[in-house]
């Protein structure tokens, strides 16, 4: 008989709530547009199958059952005891992979303390749970068994090896009498400074890799939060909203903005007609207030999820008014494919919305938190901070991944905001995102930085001075 465990204090059990997270997996890898190694999706669909497997641990279910805050030992982190790596379908070239995975399943929750748990003063916490574990191996053996038993249907189903779930005997024995940063089977993301000088260098070094972990922890994240979304919240989200796959077609919202603007004459249109290959680079557009540049973003970002992001949350605002009001005339789309992210985005939606009626007004605003939306109006502030890479940063990263990001009014920053927007624009484009940035004065300190950061020539056609455009000369 197997035995039973919770994930959840709402009484969702673990077997649901890992079935859950898999499914959102599959939601999110079926709207991606940008085209990844399939391992890395195998690699994603394992890290859901395993980052939970530490719940099992009757300190946890006990607290779970009495909803007391007690310390124990991460789930986390002890969900690295009850994984089998050598089963883990990736060897030779990809063997990497693995640490990778289990990085993303010990970090996926990432605790201020850890640090001290992986080399400092907390290390023994690990080190009495391992020899907990050597002295009881008949009691972790059964509730392992039955783990694996309830589990195998699922992963079975997702294409996956469910004796990969088992005790890992020897990393326990090894951490019984040694610390868990020193075994070398983890890359702790946010903290290298307290990691030997041998396991610094190699995390260094591996920047390839490096784009595999924050697409993997990134997305598992997304697919953790919005599953325990779903649970909290029953009957009100799907799972396969996790990324809403709504976009408008090219030629309806051309058809639209012509029609809002009362002109036949859009020179966003003719430019992408001129010059189709640029809708998917990354560009630079210098052009005065007040000549369409949102309309020209539309067109360049079209098809695929936009994220907007301005200084002022007036303007946030102000776009996405103008956005919801667009797609609402868009035969596929709706206005509730547009999601405003800000401080205080409850009271936007208050005032110029009827969800308050429905009492719809924290979902929407949970759905935009969640980034699943495929058009974001936000204020950069819920974005740009990810370039300092605080914990958690990688859930932003892997949506931008898969996304166009707009910024805008890139001017009105001041230097040390404009220094870290510009650091963001230069790690979206490393890790695979589009950018375009649109402004009316581009300060010579930010066009440096942004066109190295996206390697885009001054003189270039990527670069783009609306007034010195011949075609556009006549308008102006």
């Amino acid at each position: 008989m197997n035995l039973s465990f919770l994930a959840k204090s709402n009484g969702t059990t673990l077997q649901d709530h890992i079935s859950d997270v898999l499914q959102a997996v599959v939601a999110i890898q079926k709207i991606y547009k940008q085209e990844y190694p399939e391992e890395w999706w195998t690699a994603l669909r394992y890290a859901a199958l395993l980052h939970d497997l530490g719940k099992i641990d009757p300190a946890f279910q006990k607290k779970l059952e009495e909803r007391k805050v007690t310390q124990s030992l991460p789930h986390s982190i002890l969900s690295i005891f009850l994984i089998q790596p050598d089963n883990l379908p990736f060897t030779g070239d990809q063997k990497e992979i693995r640490q990778i995975i289990l990085s993303a399943v010990a970090f996926h929750h990432w605790r201020e303390y850890f640090p001290d748990l992986l080399l400092g003063g907390r290390a023994v916490e690990i080190s009495e749970k391992a020899e907990g574990y050597l002295r009881d191996q008949h009691f972790w053996a059964e509730r392992t068994n039955s783990l694996q038993s309830s589990l195998s249907e699922i992963a079975v189903q997702y294409g996956l090896n469910p004796e990969v779930i088992g005790a890992n005997k020897e990393l326990i024995e090894y951490l019984s009498y040694h610390n868990l940063g020193n075994a070398g089977i983890l890359l702790p993301p946010y903290t290298l400074s307290f990691l030997p000088s041998r396991l610094r260098r190699k995390a260094e070094q591996r920047s390839q890799d490096e784009k595999l972990r924050v697409f993997l922890s990134g997305n598992l994240m997304r697919a953790d939060h919005f599953a325990s979304l779903v649970e909290d919240n029953p009957g009100k989200f799907d799972l396969n909203d996790v990324e809403i796959d709504r976009f408008p077609d090219y030629i309806d919202l051309v058809t639209v903005i012509k029609t809002k603007l009362n002109t036949e004459d859009l020179w966003q249109a003719e430019f992408f007609e001129r010059n189709p290959d640029l809708r998917d680079e990354n560009l630079i557009l210098v052009a005065p207030t007040g000549v369409g540049k949102t309309e020209f973003a539309y067109l360049w970002g079209v098809g695929q999820k936009n994220i907007f992001a301005l200084p002022m949350r007036a303007a946030v605002n102000g776009v996405w008014n103008r956005t919801r009001e667009l797609w609402s005339q868009m035969p596929d789309s709706s206005n509730e494919d547009v999601a405003l992210l800000h401080g205080d985005a409850s009271l936007e939606l208050y005032q110029h919305t009827d969800l308050d009626l429905e009492g719809e007004i924290r979902p929407a605003i949970d759905m935009a938190r969640q980034l699943s939306q495929p058009y974001i109006v936000c204020t950069a502030d819920q974005i740009a901070p990810a370039a300092l890479r605080y914990p958690g940063y990688e859930r932003i990263f892997a949506t931008l991944m898969n996304s166009c990001l707009v910024i805008d009014e890139v001017q009105a920053y001041d230097p040390r905001a404009a220094a870290i927007i510009t650091h963001l624009i230069k790690q979206n484009h490393y890790f695979g995102g589009k950018t375009l940035l649109m402004t009316a004065t581009l300060p010579a300190f930010i066009r440096d930085g942004v066109c190295e950061g996206l390697e885009i020539e001054p003189q270039g056609n990527r670069f783009i001075r609306l007034l010195d455009s011949p075609d556009f000369s006549d308008r102006a």
